[in-house]
């Protein structure tokens, strides 16, 4: 809020997975001083395999457009899912 206000643009760290892209690039669109953002192109295939539709390899020119899916545009896959369990801590 305190960069819109000055009209400093801002430059998003996103340095997670697929996910967290998305999230971010919803939020970027959303803001109106957003510049650039950060993301990692050269992730291995599994990364990807996360969600069911990555942005990152779908970018034109180092862009990335923002999907016409509900929510973020992603669902994690059955991979994600069965490597990714959790435990009860209680």
């Amino acid at each position: 809020a305190h960069a819109e206000t000055y009209h400093i643009g801002i430059a998003p760290h996103n340095c997670n997975g697929p996910v967290a892209t998305a999230a971010t690039i919803h939020a970027d669109f959303a803001t109106s001083n957003f510049v650039i953002q950060e993301w990692f192109p050269y992730e291995s295939p599994e990364h990807y395999g996360l969600v069911d539709h990555p942005y990152e390899p779908t970018h034109n020119n180092g862009y990335l457009d923002l999907p016409d899916r509900p929510g973020l545009g992603v669902e994690l896959t059955d991979l994600a899912l069965a490597h990714n369990t959790y435990k009860a801590l209680h």
